[in-house]
């Protein structure tokens, strides 16, 4: 005689819950430590201790990701669905696990972490026939047939087979004797918060509308007419507000259709006089060619300063330039642009639900059960405080017979043409704007630094900032809290 089976999860209070409890741990043994817990009823009221129940503002379940050396572990336990509910043969257990499901905003969605073979599909909705489905396809019951080819040709078009799989993550039944201590089958596992898969599926394409195109192109190449720059004021190819600098930021340089389209501007140079009854100026260039002759200068020891004082831009040039800038951003932001990770939206809420497959004594396929999903949590982002003191890092003593213990601990390998540059790097030169000068020996090097130092400097170089951005953002209560050491405690046991 078979009968129904069941998960839920554990209820260390008394409680009978069908979502997996979620335990938060900080142990630096967390299963072993568990195990134990699990293996007497103090341990097991000790255990109740630790369930997950951090909430944030708005009142939601958070979690902790494995950068707060915090862990989020799934218990749950097999019984059979019968009157006293016994617990379900350990060995039955043919394999187990858990997945995480995304909900989608309003609640009115749920998605599954999906992948083929050979690819990483993403988020994607599951219908309600799909929540309970094996997550592996080739477990999933075969395709229904007929004896007849039509039917059985109709009935393939109307139950669609997926290669899909939903990413699981295992669940493991605890030891025999914890489960006999405890009076029921355990199945645990880590609840996954954090990864560095991302989707390869196409995102939907980035869209920058004309006014944010206008916006970002440079004012002499936007507006229509003809401009004048004053004559008392230097035209300067490179600091004209930055906007060579994002010009080459974007990449534009390497873009033929908005150089070609910029070369519509006509840039006229030096003083206008009168010829034959036209004005003509020193010089006069086509603005693309200009920009690209600037930005090499900007390239050189020597920048190359100009007096640009009119130029042209006609209606279908400023047309062009947006046109062609517009399918620019577009492709770079395409292309600069990473798949949507698995756990990247910090707003997004989850839900965790435990599945296993259970020998049958018939020698059917394992029977397929599931808990119910677990309460909707958040992530709480990597940059948050967690639950453990801070990170000690130990400071070298700032004393000559302390410094003088300390040797290089890293080398650098030094090509001699960075070897070279760097000896002809002078700090004047630099604030003005100049390229190294050159020198050097002609050799490579190998150039050893002592970290411990260089975090001692850096530890000093980073109080200075901090306090002086402390008067724009003021940010120093927040970000440096300096506690005094009593004198009577030695520094090793701080």
């Amino acid at each position: 005689m078979t009968h129904a089976h069941a998960l839920r999860g554990l209820g260390l209070d008394g409680a009978r819950r069908g979502a997996p409890l979620l335990l938060q741990r900080t142990d630096l043994e967390v299963v072993p430590a568990v195990l134990d817990e699990l293996s007497t009823d103090a341990g097991r009221r000790k255990l109740a201790a630790s369930v997950a129940r951090e909430r944030g503002d708005d009142g939601r379940l958070r979690l902790y990701q494995p950068v707060h050396r915090t862990f989020h572990l799934a218990l749950v336990e097999a019984f059979c669905d019968e009157v006293g509910e016994p617990r379900v043969d350990p060995r039955r257990v043919e394999s187990a696990g858990l997945v995480v499901r995304r909900l989608g905003r309003g609640g009115t969605t749920t998605e599954g972490w999906m992948r083929t073979e050979n690819r990483v599909l993403g988020w994607k909705a599951l219908a309600a026939a799909q929540l309970e489905r094996d997550p592996d396809p080739a477990r999933r019951p075969a395709p229904l047939r007929a004896g007849n080819a039509e039917v059985t040709r109709r009935l393939s078009e109307a139950v669609a087979v997926e290669e899909v799989a939903e990413t699981v993550s295992p669940l493991f039944v605890a030891p025999p004797d914890v489960c006999r201590a405890a009076g029921r089958t355990v199945l645990f596992g880590f609840v996954p918060l954090s990864s560095a898969e991302t989707s390869e599926e196409p995102r939907t394409p980035v869209v920058y509308t004309d006014a944010e195109v206008r916006e970002l192109l440079p004012v002499w190449v936007r507006t229509v007419g003809t401009h004048a720059w004053a004559q008392d004021r230097e035209y300067d190819d490179g600091t004209t507000s930055g906007q060579l600098r994002f010009l080459e930021t974007i990449g534009f340089w390497d873009a033929a259709e908005v150089m070609a389209a910029l070369n519509g501007v006509t840039v006229r140079y030096g003083s206008p006089r009168w010829q034959n009854g036209q004005q003509v100026w020193d010089r006069t260039g086509r603005l693309g060619d200009e920009l690209r002759a600037a930005k090499d200068s900007l390239d050189a020891p020597a920048r190359r300063t100009t007096e640009a004082r009119q130029w042209t831009v006609s209606s279908a040039t400023a047309s062009a330039v947006m046109a062609a800038a517009k399918r620019l951003l577009e492709a770079r932001m395409a292309a600069a642009r990473p798949g949507v990770g698995r756990f990247d939206p910090r707003n997004d809420r989850f839900s965790v639900r435990a599945f296993a497959r259970l020998k049958r004594c018939d020698g059917c396929p394992p029977e397929l059960v599931w808990s119910e999903p677990s309460e909707p949590f958040a992530i709480v982002p990597w940059y948050e405080a967690g639950v453990l003191p801070p990170v000690r890092v130990v400071l070298p003593d700032a004393t000559p017979e302390s410094l003088r213990k300390l040797k290089p601990s890293v080398s650098f390998v030094t090509p001699r043409s960075v070897a070279d540059k760097m000896a002809g790097m002078g700090l004047k030169d630099l604030t003005e704007g100049k390229g190294p000068s050159g020198g050097g020996m002609g050799l490579d090097w190998i150039c050893g630094f002592n970290i411990p130092i260089i975090t001692l400097c850096a530890f000093i170089v980073l109080s200075l900032f901090l306090a002086l951005l402390n008067i724009v953002f003021w940010w120093l209560p927040f970000v440096k809290i300096c506690i005094p050491l009593p004198r009577s405690l030695p520094r090793e046991e701080v």
